[in-house]
């Protein structure tokens, strides 16, 4: 597989707004660790969309926020990086999936799927 590397961000406040990915997280993401291992994928809540209120109000009146915090998403990369990657090596990834309408089967099968096993 071309892909190395998987990182799943979600934002907490907004994460019930997706509930196959909820599912994914709760009851898949045990068993995807287990076979590719966490040097292969990781899943964590973005630190990156908690404004602070005053802006995250300005933007609710202007209409723009839906509901705390971006959608889920998957960056996959094509090379390791030492100490692992992040959400800040957003422009580094080879491909960023929106995991919005994903239903949980389909993102654990892509995840088997692309990632070398552990």
């Amino acid at each position: 597989g071309k892909y190395k590397y998987a990182l799943l961000t979600y934002n907490e406040g907004s994460l019930s707004q997706f509930g196959e990915i909820k599912d994914f997280l709760e009851r898949d993401l045990n068993d995807v660790l287990s076979f590719k291992g966490e040097s292969r994928f990781k899943a964590v809540a973005s630190t990156k969309s908690s404004m602070d209120a005053e802006m995250r109000m300005q933007m609710m009146m202007m209409g723009i926020m839906n509901g705390g915090g971006g959608q889920p998403k998957l960056m996959l990369f094509d090379k390791h990086k030492k100490g692992g990657w992040s959400e800040e090596d957003e422009d580094e990834a080879v491909e960023i999936i929106k995991l919005r309408g994903w239903k949980r089967e389909d993102l654990k099968d892509m995840l088997m799927t692309l990632l070398p096993s552990a």
